[in-house]
């Protein structure tokens, strides 16, 4: 397996320096002032015990030092954020992520800058997006020219560039659907971040391409479903897997799979992917199969926002009344989701919390048997929500 252009996208967030990517420090960097955050306990991502009391100091836009209490000399001139009883962390990175809403709002001009900026205000400061709403190449292409000339208030984004799938599968005939009176034989699926390959040439020229515009990585969608769509949509072949991982491997470029079947999760791992972007469940993984994904260091980004969420949003009358959700997503886009069809219609049952426990035994599973676990959420799924459900991903994964 090469090594991707990303070595250490899927690993935990290592340094205290992403702090300075966060809405606090670009806000004081952007005004040229430099800033002192005092009071708080710092996490500084190492493993080193929490530090009570700590100042850290950012200047530049940057962590310049972290110093005890004891130690704490502030420089004359500076901003200080008095942060007493709350915690100062690394940002935080989510592996999965669509720039979409999470409600049933219609999205406009101004969706995906909103997006962007909500990931910010819960303390995401990188995102990897993994293609389709809002994130085909020109999309991603057109970010990146925007923060390169300082216009965009974003996290780091990691980009795709689309995703791949077959013809009549997932996600274009189970979620998107065609627009009234196209072609289905002409329709360039690749303006709303889909490539539809059929062979495995077709693949290593998308996957070239990709490359050649300068994306961060592959995603294949291996899937025939996913549930409530039925299974009965075309598998892609384990032939254009393998052209997938072979061309990506010569450009250097990490691949990502949709699978949430043991079947599925097979045919990826024995490709060579370096991810899987989905739990799988309810069926067991085997243990072999585990044990590849350890040996070959294929990373598990399992979306528990997504997998377990109608379990574990608990009482629907406290489902969208979470002041935490509240300070930071619009009202309008929660508002949005009270007819849903997808919102609890009552507290969950016992059935409920045993698939949810189901699903959770099964991360700790892959856990326990060495699998690298790294954290997304799947956001732009209805209650899915930017930077938000980053918090609720890892509270189900401490679970």
């Amino acid at each position: 397996m090469a090594t991707p252009k990303l070595p250490a996208l899927v690993l935990a967030v290592a340094s205290l320096s992403m702090v300075a990517h966060s809405v606090v420090a670009q806000s004081a960097h952007a005004q040229g002032r430099d800033l002192a955050i005092t009071g708080a306990t710092v996490i500084d991502g190492t493993g080193a015990p929490p530090r009570p009391g700590a100042t850290v100091l950012v200047r530049d836009g940057a962590v310049t030092a972290i110093l005890d209490a004891e130690a704490a000399a502030i420089p004359d001139g500076v901003e200080v954020l008095d942060a007493a009883g709350k915690y100062v962390i690394p940002g935080l990175a989510d592996l999965h992520v669509h720039f979409g809403t999470g409600g049933l709002v219609p999205s406009d001009s101004l969706t995906v800058d909103r997006v962007l900026r909500q990931f910010l205000f819960f303390g995401v400061t990188t995102v990897l997006n993994l293609g389709a709403t809002n994130g085909s190449l020109n999309e991603i292409l057109a970010l990146r020219r925007r923060a390169a000339e300082g216009t965009l208030l974003a996290p780091h984004v990691y980009a795709t560039g689309g995703l791949l799938t077959v013809p009549g599968s997932h996600p274009i005939a189970t979620i998107m659907g065609l627009p009234e009176g196209a072609d289905p034989e002409a329709y360039d699926w690749s303006t709303r971040g889909v490539w539809v390959v059929r062979t495995p040439d077709e693949v290593r020229d998308v996957v070239a391409r990709l490359s050649d515009a300068g994306m961060d990585g592959v995603k294949v969608v291996i899937e025939s479903g996913p549930d409530p769509f039925g299974d009965d949509h075309p598998q892609m072949p384990p032939a254009l897997v393998r052209a997938a991982v072979d061309e990506a491997d010569r450009h250097g470029l990490p691949v990502f799979a949709h699978a949430s079947s043991p079947d599925e999760l097979e045919v990826a791992v024995e490709a060579g992917v370096h991810a899987v972007v989905h739990l799988v469940s309810p069926e067991p993984v085997a243990s072999d199969l585990l044990a590849a994904m350890r040996e070959r260091g294929v990373h598990y980004v399992p979306t528990l926002s997504v997998t377990v969420w109608a379990d574990a949003w608990g009482d629907p009358e406290d489902t969208l009344t979470d002041p935490f959700l509240r300070s930071g997503v619009e009202a309008r886009v929660i508002e949005s989701l009270r007819a849903s069809p997808m919102a609890p219609a009552a507290p969950p049952t016992d059935e409920d919390w045993a698939l949810r426990r189901q699903d959770l035994e099964a991360l700790k599973a892959a856990f326990d048997a060495g699998v690298p676990i790294a954290a997304g959420t799947d956001t732009n799924n209805p209650f899915v929500f930017p930077g938000y459900s980053m918090h609720h991903e890892l509270a189900l994964m401490v679970e």
